[in-house]
């Protein structure tokens, strides 16, 4: 994913299911020139920033 794409789904009135290492992530934050996206993890709820191109966007979506 680009950090143009996480701001989108941050934006976005759906809830987009992304993944980080296969795991859930919550987005919260792109900080643009560094590349990076504060992501908030769905099991443990630690919060990390992590290189966008790192995360994955599946075909689920849900309206909220």
């Amino acid at each position: 994913m680009d950090k143009k794409r996480a701001k989108q789904i941050i934006e976005s009135n759906k809830q987009i299911e992304v993944l980080y290492n296969n795991f859930p992530v919550w987005l919260k934050k792109v900080e643009e020139k560094k590349g990076l996206v504060e992501v908030e993890d769905m099991i443990n709820d630690k919060t990390i920033k992590v290189p966008a191109n790192q995360l994955k966007e599946t075909d689920l979506e849900f309206e909220m």
